[in-house]
């Protein structure tokens, strides 16, 4: 019995059929299964191109989605529907807008304000000033001079510091200093006296201070020269 008649007779046995084994002799003459193993290699050729596209594809699809996501992002943020840049999970709300006066040395100062509305009162300036003064002898001698002053303010500026310096210049110069607190109220009499004097000529001037964080002149009297001869 040739080898075919073998192979036939056993491809028979585990159910081959006929027309099988007929196509099978007819791939190369031998029945050995060659038109079986060509499919399988034209299938599996087949499906390793199909696996070889879908991992392209899959690379592909990996490749393009942050691009889209990127894509979807910035026309949401321009359309106002997102905001890309803000990545605080919580909502962040805008702080009230409060209108007044910012500026702390106003009289009217809001804490609460946040916008400065231009309309900031302040207290007026304190203006002290001479109401009334002169300058006498101290006696009928001519030995001494004393000055006399009435300072005064156009408003009520509380407990306001004032200091007023007596000076004569001349060949010799003297000095009478005294600080007195208005405290809003009219000072009447208030004299500085300089006794005794070196006879020569002395140019006599009255000082007006006002106490604001230092000592500020605020006016000046200057009277006629005077000349002490005993």
């Amino acid at each position: 019995m040739s080898s075919n008649e073998e192979a036939i007779k056993k491809a028979i046995e585990v159910g081959i059929t006929p027309e099988q084994i007929a196509a099978d002799l007819a791939d190369d003459g031998v029945l050995n299964n060659s038109n079986i193993t060509g499919i399988l290699h034209k299938e599996k050729d087949m499906l390793d191109l199909a696996q070889e596209k879908a991992e392209k594809l899959k690379a592909l699809i990996l490749t393009i989605i942050p691009i889209l996501a990127l894509i979807t992002g910035a026309v949401m943020e321009i359309s106002g529907m997102t905001n890309m840049t803000d990545f605080d999970d919580e909502e962040v709300e805008d702080e009230p807008v409060v209108w007044g006066c910012t500026d702390a040395q106003a009289s009217n100062f809001n804490y609460h304000a946040t916008n400065d509305n231009g309309g900031c009162i302040y207290p007026p300036e304190c203006n002290v000033f001479f109401y009334d003064d002169g300058l006498y002898w101290t006696d009928t001698n001519e030995t001494g001079l004393k000055v006399y002053a009435d300072p005064d303010e156009d408003q009520d500026c509380g407990d306001a510091e004032i200091k007023l310096v007596f000076t004569l210049t001349g060949n010799t110069t003297y000095s009478e200093t005294a600080e007195y607190t208005i405290n809003g109220e009219v000072l009447d009499e208030l004299w500085l006296i300089i006794d005794p004097i070196d006879n020569g000529t002395y140019s006599p001037t009255l000082t007006l201070f006002y106490w604001k964080d230092s000592w500020e002149e605020v006016e000046s009297k200057t009277y006629e020269d005077v000349i002490i001869d005993e």
